[in-house]
């Protein structure tokens, strides 16, 4: 029975083993490939001291880090250690035996000018440019676009081909008026926009100002904005928009919502009128607060008196003061209601009148262009292809 049993333990062990193994491998492997070029060309690969073949070549490893060295048919070497764990280049193109680097540099637009350490040396797409081993800046310049610059350190162990792809950003936003009317007349920067293509419009980034005049209606608008370099924008007509801030202003200070939204006159006319009229209902609280209690001091004296003599006295002026009580309480009431009609109104008057209003507002948006693989426009990305 054991001689059954014991080679059947053996097997799952050992496939426990390699099943483990195969576990953690897959875990802590990246592969990639590799396209490897030289000059000249025909040059031996070896990967690791192991012979791989002969440029040009595709290699595919998994290893964490690992070195690559070619030479060529003189025995001039060249080598490259990779760290397999942060992303390799993909396309390596080795000058072997060589002094100097090439460098190519395309941009989308064509047609930058190109600047090596603050030399200009040519314009986009520049294919094989000598550079010398240490630090490039590399400037690019285009009309219309915001210059780009960047820089490579090239070692002199490594001199190989350098490849950068850079998308321009313009210096300018187009700015769309298609949601207006036909017939608004457009401002910009206090200057009328009559040769508007497409209902768009370029303008340099930066602060601007606009106004609308909308004839149909009758009323213009306008706002300032500052708008982003290389973004599109779209001019929006919002009716009937609540801005909650005139109403909370006069809802605490009656009138100081008119006088924000330019309504200057009516705001100060409610403002002196509320303040004026909660004054005097002040006042009026006070008098009659006066006159009551010089009413009930009287009656006092008349409740007190000594003889009928005095009874009849106090009880006439007793009379006297509840009538200018009387007299002073209906002042208090007129001024009380005089009051709470006026802050009632400032109140329907910045609600209906200065609240809702109609706006231009400015949204960003995009025109439905395929994205690019970046999420920063105008970056570095190296080219996935050589163009030899």
């Amino acid at each position: 029975m054991c001689r059954y049993i014991f080679p059947i333990i053996i097997t799952l062990i050992l496939s426990s083993e390699n099943f483990c193994q195969k576990i953690n491998y897959t875990d802590s492997v990246i592969t990639n490939s590799f396209n490897i070029d030289s000059d000249p060309s025909g040059a031996e690969v070896f990967v690791n001291d192991s012979l791989y073949g002969h440029t040009p070549i595709k290699i595919f490893n998994n290893k964490r880090t690992f070195s690559i060295r070619l030479i060529d048919s003189v025995k001039n070497q060249w080598t490259y250690d990779i760290d397999n764990t942060i992303g390799a280049n993909k396309n390596i193109y080795a000058l072997i035996n060589k002094n100097y680097g090439l460098l190519g540099i395309f941009s989308s637009p064509s047609g930058a000018k190109i600047y090596i350490n603050d030399s200009l040396v040519g314009s986009t797409p520049l294919r094989h440019l000598k550079i010398p081993f240490g630090l490039v800046r590399i400037q690019l310049k285009k009309t219309g676009y915001l210059d780009w610059s960047g820089e490579y350190f090239l070692r002199k162990e490594y001199s190989q081909l350098i490849q950068y792809d850079v998308k321009l950003k313009r210096d300018s936003a187009d700015i769309n008026f298609s949601s207006l009317s036909p017939s608004s007349k457009i401002f910009i920067d206090n200057k009328l926009i009559d040769n508007i293509k497409n209902n768009s419009k370029l303008l340099k980034s930066g602060i601007h100002n606009l106004i609308v005049d909308i004839e149909n209606e009758k009323s213009r608008l306008g706002m300032d904005f500052n708008i982003k370099p290389d973004k599109n924008y779209k001019v929006v007509l919002k009716k009937n928009k609540f801005f909650i801030r005139p109403f909370l202003y006069s809802v605490i200070l009656p009138g100081i919502g008119q006088f924000s939204d330019g309504a200057r006159a009516k705001g100060a006319l409610i403002f002196v009128s509320t303040f004026t009229l909660a004054t005097a209902t002040i006042l009026s609280s006070v008098n009659y607060s006066k006159k009551i209690n010089n009413y009930n001091a009287e009656r006092i004296n008349y409740l007190n008196a000594m003889n009928e003599y005095d009874a009849l006295a106090d009880r006439d002026n007793m009379n006297i003061l509840k009538n200018d009580a009387d007299k002073a309480l209906t002042w208090k009431r007129i001024f009380t209601g005089l009051f709470l009609g006026a802050y009632i109104y400032n109140i329907i008057d910045v609600l209906f009148y200065h609240s809702f209003k109609d706006v231009l507002v400015l949204e960003q948006f995009n025109l439905g262009i395929v994205k690019d693989n970046s999420e920063n426009i105008g970056e570095v990305y190296l080219h996935t292809e050589f163009h030899f």
